[in-house]
């Protein structure tokens, strides 16, 4: 695990110690909109001391670490994305159609391309939500090392589905760059698809291969998909 350091990303931060996610959210840190910030920058922005933050997240793991390891990981990543995701969805559609209403003059073509891909992304990424969190929970429930290796199979493909989406997002916004004289709302949008591609990246990183690892290698049975880049 990556040390705690003031340096590290809040995404870092909540991806390699998901106890602190439940500590930025007290501190009303959003780890999807600040992914890419260090902790520091953003505590400064919100004059908070980190090294008390962070102790913070200390005594967090602590609480957490006599939980079932599996019971701690599937609620703690349910909580970081799942949660998260519910409130940052409609965030971002509500500010593609404002930018959509007030600038759709400078790149209409462009605005349409990305706001499809975003409701085809959004449509994608709440159905596999709500069937991903059915799932981890029933898998959480069970004694460790009983983790259905054909789970790991499905959502790996659903995951390389959702990598592809996020592929084409990037490539239809030009790697997230907004057209010259922009507004603010459409910078805010193109940060905000930027940091939502950080955290979906992280919560595929943590399934594949720190979840489904913890299920499968104790029963001796590596599915094929564990070889499958996300």
């Amino acid at each position: 695990m990556i040390p705690l350091d003031p340096s590290l990303t809040v995404s870092q931060l909540a991806s390699t110690h998901p106890a602190s996610v439940e500590v930025l959210q007290r501190h009303g840190i959003d780890f999807t909109g600040t992914g890419r910030a260090s902790l520091a920058e953003v505590c400064r922005e919100l004059s908070l001391d980190p090294i008390v933050l962070l102790a913070e997240v200390r005594a967090e793991e602590a609480r957490v670490e006599a939980d079932p390891p599996l019971d701690r990981l599937v609620r703690q990543m349910l909580q970081a994305y799942h949660h998260v995701l519910r409130e940052e969805l409609p965030r971002l559609h509500r500010m593609a159609r404002r930018v959509i209403e007030d600038e759709a003059h400078r790149d209409p073509d462009t605005l349409t391309s990305v706001l499809d891909t975003f409701l085809e992304l959004r449509g994608f990424l709440e159905d596999h939500g709500a069937r991903e969190e059915r799932e981890l929970q029933a898998v959480a429930g069970r004694p460790r090392g009983q983790g259905p290796p054909a789970l790991a199979f499905a959502l790996r493909q659903e995951h390389e589905a959702m990598t592809a989406m996020l592929r084409r997002l990037r490539r239809v916004t030009r790697d997230f760059t907004p057209p010259d004289g922009a507004g603010l709302p459409w910078h805010e949008l193109w940060r905000g698809f930027e940091g939502l591609e950080v955290s979906l990246q992280e919560h595929v990183r943590l399934v594949n291969t720190v979840l489904f690892l913890c299920t499968v290698v104790d029963e001796g049975v590596r599915p094929q998909a564990e070889r499958v880049e996300p």
